[in-house]
Protein backbone atom coordinates (compact mmCIF):
# COMPACT_ATOMS: atom_id res chain seq x y z
CA UNK A 1 0.00 0.00 0.00
CA UNK A 2 1.56 3.13 -1.01
CA UNK A 3 0.41 6.97 -0.86
CA UNK A 4 -2.75 7.69 -2.48
CA UNK A 5 -3.80 10.57 -4.16
CA UNK A 6 -7.56 11.08 -5.23
CA UNK A 7 -10.69 13.01 -4.85
CA UNK A 8 -12.14 12.36 -1.43
CA UNK A 9 -16.17 13.07 -1.37
CA UNK A 10 -17.50 12.59 2.25
CA UNK A 11 -21.17 13.21 3.16
CA UNK A 12 -20.41 14.85 6.68
CA UNK A 13 -24.06 13.61 9.04
CA UNK A 14 -25.55 16.58 10.37
CA UNK A 15 -24.77 14.80 14.11
CA UNK A 16 -21.06 15.24 13.81
CA UNK A 17 -21.47 18.50 12.22
CA UNK A 18 -24.11 19.96 15.20
CA UNK A 19 -21.30 18.41 17.58
CA UNK A 20 -18.64 20.61 16.58
CA UNK A 21 -21.09 23.96 16.25
CA UNK A 22 -22.18 22.49 20.18
CA UNK A 23 -25.44 21.73 19.76
CA UNK A 24 -27.35 18.13 20.68
CA UNK A 25 -27.16 15.75 17.98
CA UNK A 26 -31.03 16.20 18.20
CA UNK A 27 -30.96 19.34 17.84
CA UNK A 28 -33.42 20.86 14.91
CA UNK A 29 -31.58 23.62 13.41
CA UNK A 30 -33.49 26.93 12.16
CA UNK A 31 -33.81 28.26 9.08
CA UNK A 32 -30.61 30.65 9.00
CA UNK A 33 -28.74 28.15 11.02
CA UNK A 34 -29.47 25.55 8.18
CA UNK A 35 -28.30 28.60 5.78
CA UNK A 36 -25.35 28.89 7.39
CA UNK A 37 -24.30 25.16 7.32
CA UNK A 38 -25.51 24.81 3.56
CA UNK A 39 -23.17 27.15 2.97
CA UNK A 40 -20.08 25.90 4.81
CA UNK A 41 -20.87 22.57 3.08
CA UNK A 42 -21.13 24.10 -0.14
CA UNK A 43 -17.71 26.54 -0.14
CA UNK A 44 -16.11 23.31 1.11
CA UNK A 45 -16.72 21.32 -1.57
CA UNK A 46 -15.90 23.48 -4.20
CA UNK A 47 -13.16 25.33 -3.16
CA UNK A 48 -11.32 23.15 -0.35
CA UNK A 49 -8.38 21.06 -0.87
CA UNK A 50 -8.09 17.79 1.32
CA UNK A 51 -5.92 15.40 1.22
CA UNK A 52 -5.12 11.66 2.19
CA UNK A 53 -1.79 9.44 1.92
CA UNK A 54 -1.20 6.04 3.49
CA UNK A 55 2.31 4.95 3.95
CA UNK A 56 3.16 1.50 4.59
CA UNK A 57 5.59 0.97 7.72
CA UNK A 58 7.96 -2.03 8.73
CA UNK A 59 8.11 -2.42 12.49
CA UNK A 60 10.49 -4.36 13.92
CA UNK A 61 10.94 -4.58 17.90
CA UNK A 62 14.65 -5.16 19.45
CA UNK A 63 15.55 -4.91 23.32
CA UNK A 64 12.69 -3.97 24.08
CA UNK A 65 12.91 -0.60 21.24
CA UNK A 66 10.20 -0.74 18.84
CA UNK A 67 11.09 0.78 15.17
CA UNK A 68 9.60 1.88 12.01
CA UNK A 69 11.07 1.37 8.98
CA UNK A 70 14.47 1.42 11.27
CA UNK A 71 13.85 4.30 12.88
CA UNK A 72 13.22 4.08 16.93
CA UNK A 73 9.85 5.32 18.18
CA UNK A 74 9.62 6.43 21.71
CA UNK A 75 6.38 5.41 22.93
CA UNK A 76 5.89 2.79 25.64
CA UNK A 77 2.26 2.57 24.86
CA UNK A 78 2.80 1.33 21.15
CA UNK A 79 5.65 -0.57 22.36
CA UNK A 80 3.57 -2.90 24.68
CA UNK A 81 0.26 -2.96 21.95
CA UNK A 82 2.37 -4.00 18.96
CA UNK A 83 4.14 -6.65 20.61
CA UNK A 84 1.29 -8.13 22.48
CA UNK A 85 -0.20 -8.73 19.44
CA UNK A 86 3.17 -9.18 17.63
CA UNK A 87 3.01 -6.67 14.86
CA UNK A 88 5.26 -6.38 12.12
CA UNK A 89 3.61 -4.10 9.71
CA UNK A 90 1.87 -0.89 10.10
CA UNK A 91 0.11 1.71 7.76
CA UNK A 92 0.70 5.89 8.77
CA UNK A 93 -1.68 7.77 7.69
CA UNK A 94 -1.43 11.09 6.80
CA UNK A 95 -4.60 12.94 6.31
CA UNK A 96 -5.34 17.27 6.24
CA UNK A 97 -8.47 18.95 5.64
CA UNK A 98 -6.23 21.24 3.56
CA UNK A 99 -4.81 25.06 4.22
CA UNK A 100 -7.87 26.87 1.78
CA UNK A 101 -10.74 26.13 4.34
CA UNK A 102 -8.43 27.91 7.05
CA UNK A 103 -7.28 30.96 5.10
CA UNK A 104 -11.11 31.40 4.04
CA UNK A 105 -12.11 31.19 7.48
CA UNK A 106 -9.75 33.81 8.88
CA UNK A 107 -10.36 35.98 6.31
CA UNK A 108 -13.97 36.41 6.49
CA UNK A 109 -12.78 36.78 10.30
CA UNK A 110 -11.07 39.47 9.40
CA UNK A 111 -13.64 40.90 7.63
CA UNK A 112 -16.14 40.95 10.79
CA UNK A 113 -18.10 37.81 8.73
CA UNK A 114 -17.98 35.81 11.78
CA UNK A 115 -20.81 33.70 11.66
CA UNK A 116 -20.22 32.04 7.94
CA UNK A 117 -16.31 31.93 9.59
CA UNK A 118 -17.46 30.54 12.73
CA UNK A 119 -19.68 27.61 10.75
CA UNK A 120 -17.04 26.95 8.00
CA UNK A 121 -14.20 26.69 10.42
CA UNK A 122 -16.58 23.88 12.36
CA UNK A 123 -17.21 22.06 9.14
CA UNK A 124 -13.47 21.75 7.90
CA UNK A 125 -13.27 20.20 11.36
CA UNK A 126 -16.27 17.75 11.14
CA UNK A 127 -14.59 16.93 7.58
CA UNK A 128 -11.04 16.52 8.83
CA UNK A 129 -12.87 13.97 11.55
CA UNK A 130 -14.64 12.14 9.17
CA UNK A 131 -11.77 12.01 6.47
CA UNK A 132 -9.49 10.23 9.29
CA UNK A 133 -12.29 7.88 10.19
CA UNK A 134 -13.16 6.95 6.66
CA UNK A 135 -8.82 6.33 6.15
CA UNK A 136 -8.82 3.65 9.16
CA UNK A 137 -11.90 2.12 7.41
CA UNK A 138 -9.95 2.14 4.15
CA UNK A 139 -6.80 0.28 6.27
CA UNK A 140 -9.31 -2.17 7.72
CA UNK A 141 -11.15 -3.61 5.26
CA UNK A 142 -7.41 -3.51 2.46
CA UNK A 143 -5.79 -5.45 5.76
CA UNK A 144 -8.59 -8.00 5.76
CA UNK A 145 -8.82 -8.93 2.05
CA UNK A 146 -4.70 -9.22 3.19
CA UNK A 147 -5.04 -11.49 5.63
CA UNK A 148 -4.64 -9.12 8.89
CA UNK A 149 -6.47 -7.73 11.64
CA UNK A 150 -5.64 -3.61 12.69
CA UNK A 151 -5.31 -1.93 16.15
CA UNK A 152 -6.69 1.45 17.07
CA UNK A 153 -5.09 4.28 15.00
CA UNK A 154 -2.53 6.08 17.42
CA UNK A 155 -1.26 9.67 16.93
CA UNK A 156 1.92 11.07 18.46
CA UNK A 157 -0.15 13.46 21.71
CA UNK A 158 -2.10 10.70 22.82
CA UNK A 159 -1.30 9.42 26.44
CA UNK A 160 1.95 7.14 26.05
CA UNK A 161 3.69 8.79 22.99
CA UNK A 162 4.78 12.26 22.87
CA UNK A 163 3.97 14.77 20.74
CA UNK A 164 7.59 15.43 19.17
CA UNK A 165 7.36 12.11 18.14
CA UNK A 166 5.36 13.76 14.84
CA UNK A 167 8.64 14.77 13.89
CA UNK A 168 9.66 11.19 13.07
CA UNK A 169 6.47 10.64 11.39
CA UNK A 170 6.86 13.32 9.00
CA UNK A 171 10.33 12.62 8.83
CA UNK A 172 9.11 8.66 7.56
CA UNK A 173 6.04 9.94 5.65
CA UNK A 174 9.02 12.13 3.47
CA UNK A 175 11.09 9.85 3.33
CA UNK A 176 8.30 7.94 0.44
CA UNK A 177 6.83 10.92 -0.65
CA UNK A 178 8.19 14.35 -0.77
CA UNK A 179 5.11 16.63 -1.79
CA UNK A 180 2.84 15.80 1.09
CA UNK A 181 1.00 18.97 1.95
CA UNK A 182 1.06 18.76 6.08
CA UNK A 183 4.11 21.22 7.48
CA UNK A 184 5.09 20.83 10.80
CA UNK A 185 7.22 23.11 12.98
CA UNK A 186 9.65 23.11 15.94
CA UNK A 187 7.14 22.80 18.28
CA UNK A 188 5.70 19.85 16.45
CA UNK A 189 2.39 21.16 15.63
CA UNK A 190 1.14 20.27 12.36
CA UNK A 191 -0.31 22.75 10.02
CA UNK A 192 -2.76 23.49 8.26
CA UNK A 193 -4.73 23.12 11.67
CA UNK A 194 -6.92 20.28 10.65
CA UNK A 195 -4.26 17.77 9.78
CA UNK A 196 -2.87 14.69 11.52
CA UNK A 197 -0.59 11.72 11.61
CA UNK A 198 -1.83 8.79 12.63
CA UNK A 199 -0.78 4.94 12.80
CA UNK A 200 -2.59 1.08 12.38
CA UNK A 201 -0.70 -1.23 13.29
CA UNK A 202 -1.78 -4.28 11.52
CA UNK A 203 -1.64 -7.71 12.65
CA UNK A 204 -2.27 -11.28 11.62
CA UNK A 205 -4.75 -14.17 13.02
CA UNK A 206 -8.95 -14.19 12.51
CA UNK A 207 -9.73 -12.56 16.45
CA UNK A 208 -10.15 -8.98 16.53
CA UNK A 209 -9.05 -6.99 18.92
CA UNK A 210 -11.19 -6.30 22.26
CA UNK A 211 -11.64 -2.65 22.78
CA UNK A 212 -9.60 -0.84 25.36
CA UNK A 213 -11.67 0.27 28.11
CA UNK A 214 -10.06 3.39 27.78
CA UNK A 215 -12.17 3.76 24.66
CA UNK A 216 -15.54 1.79 26.27
CA UNK A 217 -15.18 4.76 28.82
CA UNK A 218 -14.70 8.04 25.94
CA UNK A 219 -17.27 10.55 25.61
CA UNK A 220 -16.96 10.44 21.74
CA UNK A 221 -19.88 8.06 21.30
CA UNK A 222 -19.42 8.07 17.44
CA UNK A 223 -15.96 8.05 17.41
CA UNK A 224 -14.87 5.14 14.07
CA UNK A 225 -12.69 3.25 16.96
CA UNK A 226 -15.81 2.14 19.04
CA UNK A 227 -17.64 1.95 16.00
CA UNK A 228 -15.46 -0.30 13.86
CA UNK A 229 -13.17 -1.29 16.33
CA UNK A 230 -10.40 -0.30 14.74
Amino acid sequence: MKILEKEINLTIPDERYFRRLGYPTSYDPPMHVEELMDWSEIWFKENANPWVGFIELDVTIQNEQLFFNGLLIDSPKLLKRYKKYSVKKAILIASTAGDLADAKSKELWADDITDQSFFLDAYTASFAEALIAHAAQTIKEWAFKKGFQTLSRYSPGYPGWPLQEQQKLMQLAHNQHHNIPIQINESSILSPQKSQLSVIGLYEGDEERVIEPACQNCSLLDCACLKNNL
